[in-house]
């Protein structure tokens, strides 16, 4: 990211964080296609590549710390829950 980097400082402040609601609007209308048969979209307002399936749940939109869900380690929760389940510890 050098040609980003122009050695000043920058003043400004940070952009408001968008609201769950703001962001399912952008991403309702979004197609992901898989594969690399996929066009660039071009312009600044496409800033979505794909939709996440995990935007179908009901409870995503209420989440307000979305990209905090790590599926590794709850995958490893809900193995560890279900082994212990079964072998009664």
């Amino acid at each position: 990211m050098e040609k980003a980097f122009n050695g000043s400082q920058e003043h400004e402040s940070a952009p408001i964080p968008l609201t769950s609601q703001q962001i399912l609007d952008q991403v309702e209308d979004i197609n992901t296609i898989f594969g690399k048969t996929q066009k660039k979209l071009t312009g600044k307002t496409c800033i979505w590549k794909k939709r996440l399936i995990l935007f179908d749940l009901s409870y995503w939109s209420d989440l307000d710390v979305r990209h905090c869900i790590d599926l590794m380690h709850v995958e490893k929760n809900v193995c560890d829950g279900v082994i212990d389940t079964l072998l009664k510890i």
